[in-house]
């Protein structure tokens, strides 16, 4: 697919992900012979082949048989693309195997689901089908929006956003349609549920990965901690935690607790991260308050952890109260947008980027062309940002983040279009550069 050049080093980022929202089929192959592909890995996953019990750590692009099994570990996530075309994504703790692959002869994919979580959306060919198998039940999907979760005694619940799907087991059959769910444990026929808010239950899916670097772009760090910046933008854990023990003694404290929280982020230490940044936000000052405030990265890497874990409640509320003290910030604005929409929200994230009308800043960029995505304006009229050189400083910081976390133009576009839900917008005028250090209380 051609995409105009912008200028920017992230440009190939920022165009190849444009593909995301729309079908992985458009641009993705599967390599001949084979029955999957991993797209895309974040965190540790593992592969074995049906005739080994052995596991072998897993790698992006990497083709699966049939047969073959599949797992997420903590804190990871998978998305599979396969033959015919269906696409997968996997949460942590995930087991599946690829039991077959639907042919012309046999047009029927089937998949076995053991433990943990899986969602796709898609739109399957006429007559083609998918049987997801789980312990407890079978779910007969011919083209639709659903999840499923496995715990570990067998129990299966089925969420459906659209379209209709047969689950069934021995002894039972229900039909669960759009906004239901159902519910199978092993020996019992399946049950229907009805659910208020069904994109709730998978946050997971469309959420990045807690990463750090776009947040610590939302405002200037110290020239001390220039260095743990540029170390963890290009992946390097170890090199940004000993420039952090040089820097230590040059910055305040606040930056050093929250530059630490973004390290133990990149290392997919979770645990210690919410520790951390659960401990700098109980340490907030108030609205007003001349007692220096954590930076404003430790309340969006706060969100981010909140959406992971599905609460997404709590992620809005800690966005309002980082308004509060940094009024209108586009990238505060930007995240709680994007958590609106991913608990399903769109009139509260359209009314949250109607308050940064006009400002260009990348994250409001891309918030509002996911946004027109799920309102269904077609990619082909949009336009790219402005070029680098008319972006305000924290903007071009982020687009060079956006730069080191996205693979370069020459990664084929298959390999790259699970990776995050993040488009491009119509073109707006640039506005004003704005000063978001926190030189003094807001």
């Amino acid at each position: 697919m051609p995409h105009k050049k912008i200028g920017l080093p992230a440009a190939s980022a920022l165009a190849a992900v444009i593909a995301l929202a729309w079908p992985l089929h458009a641009q993705a192959a599967v390599p001949p012979g084979a029955a999957a592909e991993i797209i895309s890995l974040q965190g540790a996953g593992d592969q074995r082949a049906a005739s080994t019990t052995a596991w072998q750590p897993a790698r992006p692009a990497q083709a699966l048989a049939t047969g073959d099994f599949v797992r997420t570990r903590e804190a990871a996530k998978m998305a599979l693309l396969f033959a015919d075309d269906t696409q997968l994504r996997l949460h942590q703790n995930t087991v599946l195997q690829v039991k077959g692959v639907a042919t012309p002869a046999q047009p029927v994919t089937t998949l076995l689901l053991s433990a943990g979580r899986a969602w796709t959306q898609t739109r399957r060919a006429d007559g083609s089908r998918l049987n997801l198998e789980t312990p407890a039940a079978t779910a007969a999907i011919r083209g639709t929006d659903w999840h499923m979760s496995v715990e570990d005694d067998g129990r299966s619940v089925l969420t459906v956003l659209s379209g209709t799907v047969e689950f069934s087991n021995a002894q039972g059959l229900v039909s669960v349609g759009a906004n239901e769910a159902a519910l199978a444990e092993v020996g019992k026929a399946p049950v229907k549920l009805v659910l208020s808010q069904p994109r709730d239950r998978i946050q997971w899916v469309n959420a990045l990965g807690a990463d750090p670097v776009p947040h610590l772009a939302a405002e200037p760090l110290p020239p001390a901690l220039a260095p743990v910046g540029s170390a963890l933008a290009a992946r390097d854990v170890a090199g940004a935690r000993a420039a952090l023990a040089q820097a230590r003694s040059s910055v305040s404290p606040a930056w050093v607790a929250a530059l630490e929280s973004a390290i133990a982020l990149q290392a997919a230490d979770l645990r210690l991260a919410r520790e951390q940044l659960t401990a700098q936000m109980n340490t907030s000052a108030p609205a007003g308050a001349t007692t220096p405030l954590p930076p404003l990265a430790v309340w969006l890497m706060q969100s981010d952890l909140q959406l992971m874990d599905g609460e997404g409640a709590a992620a809005v509320s800690t966005l309002r109260g980082a308004l509060d003290r940094w009024p209108a910030h586009p990238a505060v604005l930007a995240q709680l947008a994007r958590v609106q929409m991913l608990t399903d929200r769109v009139d509260e994230a359209t009314a949250t980027l109607a308050q940064a009308q006009g400002a260009a800043h990348v994250d409001l960029a891309l918030v509002r062309a996911e946004l027109a995505r799920r309102q269904g304006v077609p990619p082909a009229r949009w336009r790219p940002t402005p070029r680098p050189h008319s972006w305000p400083p924290t903007m071009r910081a982020a687009g060079r983040a956006w730069a080191a976390r996205t693979p370069s133009a020459k990664t084929p576009a298959r390999r790259v279009t699970a990776c995050s839900a993040r488009w491009l917008c119509p073109r707006k005028p640039p506005a004003p550069t704005v000063n978001w250090a926190r030189s003094k209380p807001l």
